[in-house]
């Protein structure tokens, strides 16, 4: 029984020692030997791209090292820029409104998918404004039942067996 209670007292205090280290305050006696925590244990998180036993510079540590690490990628495009979709979009060339062309079914098919979804900036090639207006056209069309909501309508209904 005594070396029952003498092994939780040991353990307790471990973790007092441990909880002082945390706080910044290392309690220093010669009868205790400060073991390192157990690397992934519930109180210590493991460092992302460290491993146990890996030998790790100070330097490692240091804001520009963090930095320099870190890659940025690029953004993908989500369309032309601004000057090549201007000379690209035909509304914006001949000052025409999306949005008062919502009735013209065989205009919306081209700017919807086989599936009924509107398709990218990056397919249409239209500007900006012209996009939103084109959707909101789209949309439009879709509730006044001019075109169908879950798919492409055909522009030419053609039978094989009709001449």
């Amino acid at each position: 029984m005594s070396e029952l209670s003498d092994t939780v007292l040991d353990i307790a205090e471990e973790q007092e020692i441990i909880r002082a280290g945390r706080a910044g305050e290392l309690p220093f006696d010669d009868n205790i030997i400060d073991s390192a925590p157990v690397v992934g244990s519930k109180d210590y998180p493991t460092l992302k791209g460290f491993q146990p036993g890996q030998f790790t510079r100070p330097k490692s540590f240091s804001r520009a090292e963090y930095n320099k690490e870190r890659s940025w990628t690029k953004r993908q495009l989500l369309g032309p820029d601004a000057a090549t979709s201007k000379e690209v979009d035909v509304f914006y060339q001949m000052n025409l409104d999306p949005l008062k062309e919502c009735r013209n079914t065989s205009l919306l098919s081209r700017f919807v998918t086989n599936m009924g979804k509107i398709r990218g900036r990056s397919e249409t090639k239209l500007t900006w404004k012209n996009q939103r207006r084109m959707g909101k056209a789209i949309r439009r069309a879709k509730m006044m039942g001019i075109i169908p909501v879950l798919s492409r309508r055909p522009l030419f209904m053609t039978d094989k067996g009709m001449p």
